[in-house]
């Protein structure tokens, strides 16, 4: 599923944002005050409690077991017969992992908690398979990255377990050979490590230690030696690889925080690599998640104005002001903040041009 329109209004500093044709990736910036995150966070509420008046959707079925549920391609929440089958398919309790038409956050608090040993037994479920809440990946994250490393070491457990358990029945039945195709748990892991952190590399986890590992010049080191940035990354890409989302709706609050740029980027990337049919909003203040989905759907949330009128902006791909926006490039992110800037016009070897041009340099790098 994906969201087509939204209309929330009264949801102060809020009081209208109407936006709809949106993409399957949106970008909410404005400055600090102008209630991004508290806008999300009632966007949220409406998908756990549909009732509430004040918040609309139209959400669009990008599947066919959705489409199926709803008998209609597009979902009006409206309509109280629709709303009361979304909120039925929403609130089903889903497997911990293949995660499907569900609702992902990401808030801007992405401390790491301290993780607890895993309590030994001598058989493990497949935790891929067990049945969590349908709002665990709404919950802080921070309480999810014991649950993420905990799953790791039972998957791994399990399936040393299966694998002994066939061999011994091969054996017993006299043969001496058994094939081994089968997929290692902890692959899509290592292959976003390489993604994130490269040079540096996931190893085997160290299972007697209860531990994850990583190596670095030759050198195995536990990944709570990593700087915040890199195990927040981590603790982000591996919830959502645990997860393998698929047609789901992935909200991130300021994306950005303690992260270098690059490293931003390949999160970014990492994120969308790995489940399908997914839709991102990103509530941000970063001048490069804005400037690179400038092509996508960027909304510019004012402040409230005098006459009430819808308070977000959307800017077109084919449209003036992100031509400008475009031209200006990581200037871009003085209009995220809410400041005013200053053109200059004149040729390249302009004076004038040329002066604006430093000042606003330096002042990009204050």
């Amino acid at each position: 599923m994906r969201i087509t329109k939204i209309s929330v209004d009264n949801v102060p500093p809020v009081k209208k944002f109407h936006v709809d044709s949106l993409s399957d990736l949106i970008v909410i910036a404005g400055a600090n005050g102008a209630g991004k995150t508290r806008l999300v966070s009632h966007i949220l509420l409406a998908f756990q409690k549909p009732a509430l008046s004040n918040i609309q959707f139209s959400i669009e079925c990008t599947n066919e077991e959705e489409l199926e549920q709803f008998g209609k391609q597009v979902i009006d929440s409206t309509d109280r017969g629709q709303r009361s089958k979304l909120q039925t398919m929403l609130q089903q309790n889903r497997q911990r992992r293949n995660f499907k038409s569900g609702i992902l956050y990401f808030e801007s608090d992405r401390s790491i908690a301290p993780v607890q040993p895993l309590a030994f037994s001598f058989e493990f479920a497949d935790p891929y398979t067990e049945s969590i809440g349908w709002n665990v990946p709404m919950q802080p994250l921070k309480n999810r990255w014991q649950d993420t490393q905990h799953a790791i070491f039972k998957k791994i457990l399990t399936l040393r377990n299966q694998l002994g358990s066939r061999a011994m029945q091969l054996g017993r039945e006299g043969r001496d050979q058994m094939g081994l195709g089968f997929d290692d748990p902890i692959q899509p892991f290592m292959d976003a490590f390489s993604m994130l952190l490269a040079p540096k590399r996931l190893v085997q986890p160290d299972l007697q230690q209860q531990k994850l590992m990583y190596e670095e010049n030759g050198e195995k080191r536990p990944i709570d030696t990593l700087s915040s940035g890199e195990r927040e990354v981590l603790n982000v890409a591996f919830d959502f690889i645990l997860r393998k989302p698929t047609d789901c709706i992935v909200f991130f609050d300021e994306p950005e925080l303690h992260l270098h740029p690059e490293l931003l980027g390949r999160l970014i990337r990492t994120l969308q690599s790995s489940g399908k049919r997914n839709q991102f909003f990103f509530i941000s203040h970063s001048p490069e998640v804005i400037a690179s989905s400038l092509d996508d759907t960027v909304i510019f949330l004012t402040k409230p104005k005098e006459d009430g009128s819808n308070q977000a902006t959307i800017l077109k791909p084919d449209g003036e002001t992100t031509g400008a926006l475009l031209a200006l490039g990581q200037s871009v992110g003085i209009v995220a903040l809410g400041k005013k800037i200053v053109l200059i016009e004149g040729t390249k070897s302009s004076l004038d041009a040329k002066v604006y041009s430093a000042i606003n340099r330096d002042f990009a790098a204050c």
